[in-house]
């Protein structure tokens, strides 16, 4: 992961909250109006109005990343970032890009 996404609230990027046993998912969001239920997640919310967007990065368990996932479907925040996280370690989702794949082929 190369960029923060500017990211100004939720749990810092070595959090303890990384290495708990259930913890299985972290994401980048940025919330477009603040709801209840993002208040269960316990994270350290930004200190200027809720109403206006903001960009937090949380780490979730599995249940927690589904509620994520049903909010991001009725448009309260949009997922930036997702990466898997196995015993503290964050795991990308994505497949790294080839770099020279034109002159792989042109080799074959």
């Amino acid at each position: 992961m190369t960029s923060d996404f500017g990211v100004t609230a939720g749990h810092v990027e070595y959090s303890n909250r990384r290495f708990d046993f259930d913890t299985r998912h972290m994401v980048m969001i940025e919330v477009y109006r603040h709801t209840a239920a993002l208040d269960q997640l316990d994270y350290e919310r930004p200190v200027y109005d809720r109403n206006e967007p903001y960009r937090a990065r949380l780490y979730l368990s599995e249940e927690e990343f589904k509620t994520i996932r049903r909010m991001e479907l009725s448009g309260v925040l949009h997922i930036l970032h997702h990466a898997n996280v196995i015993n503290g370690y964050l795991v990308d989702d994505r497949k790294p890009k080839r770099k020279n794949a034109r002159k792989n082929k042109e080799e074959m």
